[in-house]
């Protein structure tokens, strides 16, 4: 007889399995909550660092930067607000989905500031123009492009959510420029705060919903084609 021990055989845990660790399905009702929050509140931040900026008359390099590095906060907030939601999808989802929404919203009103500072500092206008047409793609793409970063560990053909987010940013972010430009040349301190806070809100809603529209189906795709064994690796 043989006497041979049985050799057990060990198989590597796959990198990418999210349904497997998967707590409850993806809540688009909760991303639309706490994205609405996070972002509304984060909006607030570098408002108030320009308001502040402004009323110290800083000098234009300075300002900017103090508003682009005020925007990390805003980044922070609204990544805390996704990544709530994302990590009941997957209990493992990794925290460094805050630091890439933080870096890349920093970058992004870093490309919004470069025009005006531009333009205070003296330049002609057509250099303010082009610095904001060229900058507009990086700005636009900064905070999807950095959370793609992440995604792409746990979905495949994650670059979708780059896409959508995008389109998200561009139907967003003109709440934002309507609001402050139809305030008057001697509004006071309250009608700035005021509509500062209800140009974000509008653009928090905006980019809550959307966002978790395209989310829920890039997770939702994901998910079915885990579960219909079509799925191999992310991409």
């Amino acid at each position: 007889m043989d006497d041979a021990q049985p050799v057990a055989t060990v198989v590597a845990a796959k990198p990418f399995q999210p349904g497997a660790t998967r707590m409850v399905g993806f809540r688009r009702r909760s991303w639309f909550f706490r994205v609405l929050l996070g972002e509304t509140a984060g909006f607030v931040v570098p408002g108030l660092a320009w308001f502040a900026v402004w009323k110290a008359v800083l000098p234009p390099p300075g300002a900017a930067a103090i508003v682009a590095l005020s925007g990390a906060a805003e980044g922070a907030a609204l990544g805390i607000a996704q990544w709530l939601t994302l990590r009941e999808w997957h209990a493992g989802f990794s925290r460094t989905w805050i630091l890439a929404s933080a870096a890349g919203a920093s970058v992004a009103w870093a490309c919004g500031m470069t025009p005006s500072t531009a333009h205070d500092l003296g330049s002609p206008t057509w250099l303010s123009i082009a610095l904001g047409v060229s900058l507009a793609p990086v700005l636009l793409l900064s905070l999807p492009g950095a959370q793609w970063l992440v995604l792409r560990r746990y979905v495949p053909k994650a670059w979708k959510w780059v896409i959508w987010s995008t389109a998200g940013w561009l139907l967003a972010l003109p709440p934002t420029f309507i609001g402050p430009a139809i305030l008057p040349s001697d509004a006071s301190s309250l009608q700035i705060a005021a509509t500062w806070a209800i140009s974000g809100m509008a653009m928090a809603a905006i980019i809550a919903a959307f966002t978790g529209y395209a989310m829920s189906r890039i997770l939702q795709s994901t998910v079915a084609n885990l579960d219909a064994g079509t799925l191999r690796a992310p991409g």
